[in-house]
């Protein structure tokens, strides 16, 4: 019996690993380089992202208010230069909405995603004007307020898949890592309007004193094309355009979008 124990032993030699075997640098990795390795080669699943997107929606309410205000009150004041509103600061590319998502890559093609946010902003218009009433000045203050809250569900086609989860040495090789994308967003937003007007010659000054006020809930479809820039192995910078599409208050909400944002995988 010890005998055929020894012939089995020998039967069976131990082979030599050679260097250009693909086990021999999984084997030479010793601590915090054979975790970095594992890590190299396991692709996250999950993101976060965080951005801006700066919209250009109709506003067609703000353009009632000022075109029957404005008219008004010079023929009473004909130095007023103007009510201030939101479709200025949309003008100047100044509409900017911040947004925050969470998601999971299904493919190499294809990611979703759950994204949601909050904005709110006011303008104001306050100014002293020499009036046809005598000579007296003419008191305008006008405060317009906008706030919306959002949440959706993004779907995200990559065409020729996204960018790679790898280490980037310069500038050059992040641009041709760079992969172009397809989406759509449907979102249900929860906004709400409302002006305060107080017009008047002194010392009446708050002889007009009104206030306008509105509230909706909307879903609406956004499609946008853009495209990925790797910044590293688990981030990137998202870029895209698109169109915003509302079934209801369209002339209001309805508009073109610029999306400016980070991901990171993890």
């Amino acid at each position: 019996m010890l005998c055929c124990a020894t012939m089995t032993a020998q039967a069976a030699p131990e082979l030599p690993l050679c260097e250009t075997d693909p086990l021999f640098d999984n084997l030479r990795l010793q601590g915090a380089d054979a975790l970095w390795a594992t890590e190299q080669e396991t692709p996250r699943r999950w993101f976060v992202l965080a951005g801006l997107v700066n919209v250009y929606p109709g506003l067609k309410r703000e353009q009632m208010i000022k075109s029957i205000l404005d008219p008004t009150v010079r023929l009473i004041a004909p130095g007023y230069r103007g009510t201030k509103t939101f479709t200025d600061m949309r003008d100047d590319r100044l509409l900017w909405t911040p947004q925050v998502a969470i998601g999971r890559v299904l493919s190499p093609h294809f990611a979703l995603s759950v994204h949601g946010g909050y904005s709110e902003g006011a303008v104001r218009t306050q100014r002293r004007d020499p009036s046809l009433l005598l000579g007296l000045p003419f008191f305008s203050n006008i405060r317009i307020r906008r706030y919306a809250t959002y949440i959706g569900l993004d779907l995200d086609y990559y065409p020729i898949g996204m960018v790679e989860q790898k280490t980037y040495q310069n500038w050059g090789e992040r641009l041709r890592g760079t992969r172009p994308t397809l989406g759509a967003r449907y979102t249900w937003t929860r906004a709400g309007f409302d002006a305060r007007i107080r017009l008047g010659p002194w010392p009446f000054r708050n002889l007009i004193n009104m206030r306008l006020e509105d509230a909706w809930t909307l879903p609406n479809i956004t499609l946008v094309a853009g495209a990925d820039l790797p910044l590293n192995q688990r981030s990137a910078l998202i870029m895209n355009v698109g169109y915003s599409f509302f079934w209801k208050e369209k002339d209001d909400f309805a508009g073109p979008a610029f999306t400016l944002a980070w991901r990171y995988m993890f």
